[in-house]
């Protein structure tokens, strides 16, 4: 008798049971594959609506900036300029400051022609670098050691406080440090006024720092200037001013028609916002660099340097120079001094259409245009009352009539 095997089941169950598993284990691979790209998607898509607001966002800001919406443009300032060149200038390439600026950012000395001349600055600005507090420096060396001393910038907003952190971390060093040296700012926060020494940590290079160990190094700029600088990029200050009027000590019919509870007779005050918690308050846009700046000046007792800013731009060596020497430090190649050509707020985020060297030197290098800045009569003579006189006598700065 011939024994004939059995067909295998196809309903087994040990088959049923493996086939199921590999199904389920395919269904499972293809849904963690499906999130999987979905993830990817969603981050992807993340990241490029971040780029495009940002994109949007800094495109809308440059534009703003660029524009003629307060002031004198840098487009027509320049435009003037050439308009304006003399042919027959002559320009002295081994003693004029501003060609000698040229040379160092590698630029034709040709240049000049379209740039205001070093008399034009020396009338503004003295023929003189201005620098306060250098009585202090011997009282800063002998008090840290060598090997903590520390240098960092402050200023209220728009003094060129980038630019001179730019210039000392290229040039400026101190032998034997065991530290960073060159700071991107005191460590109670650059833009915080001085009576916050002590009792406020910068979230930027203040986090562990003795801020003793740091010398201050404020900026300084002419307030005319200041104040026109304020109105295309005002940061945390807060006033009632508008594109049609601005600077705006006095309040005109463009704030009457716009703003609610202005008084004739009174300034426009000015709020700063320094965190959640400290707030300055201002009886006006003058007041504001009188106020801040006099915490330095006339109120801080510790060792600091004040240097104007027209002074860090025109010369950057002689300033950078003496404020390094101040701390102990020397210039680490006299002979190739090294400069910022770019803008002096590094050409990136919110700083991004800010001044780079040649529009900055036609546009603070310019009486006129620095008496354009605040063209009503109101606010000139506001100015020239409630404007600190020991400040403006100490730093050079003259009144607009």
């Amino acid at each position: 008798m011939i024994s004939i095997p059995k067909a295998k089941d196809p309903a087994d169950p040990a088959k049923v049971s493996f086939h199921l598993i590999s199904f389920q284990e395919s269904k499972r691979r293809a849904n963690t594959m499906i999130s999987f790209k979905r993830t990817i998607s969603c981050i992807i898509f993340l990241i490029i609506s971040v780029i495009g607001v940002q994109f949007a966002f800094m495109h809308h800001v440059t534009k703003m900036i660029q524009s003629n919406r307060f002031g004198t443009s840098a487009k027509e300032i320049s435009k003037l300029y050439e308009i304006n060149k003399d042919p027959d200038r002559i320009i002295d390439a081994e003693k004029d400051p501003i060609v000698k600026l040229l040379k160092l950012i590698g630029m034709d000395e040709k240049v000049a022609y379209n740039l205001p001349t070093h008399d034009d600055f020396i009338k503004l600005y003295g023929e003189n670098v201005v620098i306060d507090g250098l009585d202090t420096c011997k009282r800063f060396r002998d008090t840290i050691p060598e090997s903590r001393r520390q240098i960092g910038p402050a200023g209220i907003f728009n003094t060129g406080t980038n630019l001179l952190s730019r210039l000392l971390a290229m040039n400026c060093v101190i032998p034997n440090s065991r530290i960073k040296t060159m700071k991107w700012q005191v460590p109670w926060g650059k833009h915080t006024p001085a009576q916050y020494r002590h009792k406020n940590v910068a979230s930027i290079q203040g986090k562990g720092v003795n801020q003793t160990e740091v010398l201050p190094v404020v900026t300084i700029k002419d307030p005319y200037t200041w104040m026109q600088s304020m109105c295309r990029h005002s940061y945390t200050l807060n006033w009632r001013h508008h594109e049609d009027h601005c600077p705006n000590l006095m309040p005109s019919e463009v704030e009457f028609k716009k703003f609610r509870g202005l008084k004739h007779d009174e300034a426009i005050p000015v709020k700063i916002r320094y965190s959640s918690e400290r707030i300055g308050m201002h009886q006006s846009l003058a007041h504001t660099w009188n106020d801040w700046n006099n915490e330095y000046f006339a109120e801080a007792k510790f060792p600091k340097l004040i240097v104007r800013f027209e002074d860090v731009l025109i010369h950057p060596q002689e300033v950078v120079t003496q404020v390094c020497e101040c701390a102990g430090g020397i210039i680490s190649n006299p002979k190739k001094f090294r400069i910022v050509e770019g803008t002096a707020k590094y050409d990136s985020g919110p700083h991004t259409g800010t001044n780079s060297l040649i529009p900055s030197l036609q546009r603070y290098g310019n009486a006129q245009v620095r008496a354009n800045e605040i063209p009503l009569q109101a606010d000139r003579d506001y100015a020239k009352e409630h404007l600190d006189k020991k400040l403006m006598e100490r730093f050079k700065y003259n009144y607009i009539s």
